[in-house]
């Protein structure tokens, strides 16, 4: 038998009104980590909207050629401004907003930081004094975003069909899949990078791929045919009416996600998938925002396709010239080609005929310029040399008014005997520049830079670059100048 005393009662209400009290102390502290925690990562995206448009502020700013001073410190306050009004000022409130430059490789870097201290956090852990363990104090929240800028104007690097689908080149445009390292030489398709620390996320990476503008002129009829030569990545080997060149590359290794900012291979030979998306410009070439779609495909491993002049789109160009732009600027087109699955690489080239040609891969009359047509890359360039050989890159029309020229080239190195260096030449004399002789030595995923100079006289001129890689030598190209400001260069945030 069991006797219930006055005592052992007492001692069970007690026991109730402690576990009744730890309990709301541990629902309490829950609901102050969870409260905590929220409120923490509210403020690390507010801080990464703030880092976001700093960075686009002060890379826009030299985009537009205000540089005014030679350390950029006026760009510099420039974004701190925007930080401020974004509601985190440099030196206020614990914050710390880190503005940066590297004008080599014309990227603008913004870090904003802040501790953040917890909220029922403090009120629950403060010590018999009054005051904060130092683990109750918040939390460092940071954030990083860089912007890349081209000077007045971005390169307009022209695009040569003669140098693919015809005999007398080893060069093509070509795209990685993005399971796929960028030390392949595609910087912008590619998900993920090889670094010291292994595989990770590169934060390069372009979902958009590559634009290129496509100019029709105004007298060439009511309709036109985009043509994209070999737009599938069917197979690797070699085209023996191409002199032993290859289209495109099979077998490649394939790279997936492993957690957090980490890669990992796995397997190899991954078709490759490219989106081709067609756009009218609304007459307002250096405005996305409003072109129109027209007809976006997607091609994979297409045997239909492959090795020969696909008619890609066919435009109705009295229909969409109809409407003009704002002042009644002609109608262009933007082609946006871009990797959506696959580690292998495709290669391709475009040009524009008139309905009904049916003139062959190897008639030069009607490659890309030839018949008043004109296609761009806007910007960079993916170049693949599809055999060892020399090839010629067209970097594009500079003005008689340009500075600070130069020529960025990502990865140029597959193939190349260390030391060699690049020959860059310009239409208007016999002027021969040199790279650096870091050719084929600087190693993968590095940025290597050549400043021009422009001649005496010198009154404008398309520029080439001259070199000579091994097969499968990919390296995205870049070139920029600063003018007289005219034109603003263009700014993206990259990271």
């Amino acid at each position: 038998m069991q006797f219930c005393t006055p005592f052992s009662r007492q001692r069970k209400g007690q026991t109730m009104v402690m576990f009744a009290l730890f309990f709301a102390l541990g629902i309490t502290g829950l609901l102050a980590f969870v409260v905590d925690q929220g409120m923490w990562y509210q403020r690390q995206a507010n801080i990464q909207r703030a880092a976001d448009f700093s960075a686009i502020a002060g890379a826009s700013m030299l985009a537009r050629n205000k540089r005014v001073d030679a350390n950029f410190t006026t760009a510099v306050d420039y974004a701190k401004d925007y930080a401020a009004f974004n509601g985190f000022k440099d030196g206020v409130n614990g914050v710390t907003v880190q503005a940066s430059v590297d004008d080599t490789l014309r990227e603008f870097t913004v870090q904003i930081s802040r501790r953040e201290a917890s909220l029922f956090g403090r009120w629950l852990a403060r010590d018999e004094n009054g005051k904060l363990p130092k683990g109750a104090q918040g939390v460092l929240i940071s954030a990083r975003a860089v912007a890349e800028y081209t000077y007045t104007t971005k390169g307009q690097l022209s695009i040569t069909g003669r140098v693919y689908g015809i005999n007398d080149g080893p060069i093509n445009l070509g795209l990685y899949g993005p399971d796929q390292i960028a030390e392949r030489g595609d910087l912008y398709s590619a998900k993920f990078i090889n670094t010291s620390n292994g595989i990770r996320t590169n934060k390069d990476y372009r979902e958009s791929g590559y634009r290129f503008n496509v100019s029709i002129p105004e007298n060439f009829g009511s309709s036109a045919v985009l043509q994209i030569y070999d737009p599938d990545s069917h197979d690797s080997g070699t085209d023996p009416t191409a002199d032993g060149k290859r289209w495109d590359e099979n077998g490649k290794d394939v790279y997936v996600p492993d957690g957090g900012d980490k890669g990992k291979k796995s397997g190899t030979n991954r078709e490759t998938k490219t989106k081709y998306s067609l756009y009218s410009d609304g007459g307002t070439p250096n405005d996305l925002t409003d072109d129109t779609l027209i007809r976006e495909v997607t091609i994979g491993a297409d045997s239909s396709k492959d090795k020969k002049w696909d008619n890609t789109f066919t435009i109705n160009l009295e229909s969409i010239r109809s409407q003009r732009g704002p002042n009644g600027e002609l109608i262009n087109f933007r082609l946006q080609t871009a990797t959506t699955s696959g580690s292998n690489e495709n290669g391709f080239n475009l040009r524009v005929v008139q309905p009904g040609r049916t003139d062959s891969e190897n008639d030069f009359t009607f490659r890309n310029g030839g018949n008043g047509t004109d296609i761009t890359a806007d910007g960079d360039i993916p170049v693949n040399f599809g055999k060892g050989g020399v090839g010629q890159v067209v970097l594009g029309y500079v003005p008689a008014n340009a500075q600070e020229v130069r020529v960025r080239r990502f990865d140029a190195d597959t193939g190349v005997t260390a030391g060699s260096q690049i020959q860059y030449t310009n239409s208007a004399s016999s002027d021969v520049q040199l790279g650096q002789p870091a050719l084929g030595g600087a190693g993968n995923n590095v940025w290597e830079v050549d400043p021009l100079t422009m001649p005496a006289g010198y009154n404008g001129a398309t520029w080439t670059a001259n070199y000579s890689a091994g097969s499968s030598d990919n390296t995205t190209w870049k070139l920029d100048y600063v003018g007289d400001g005219e034109q603003p260069g263009d700014v993206r945030l990259i990271r």
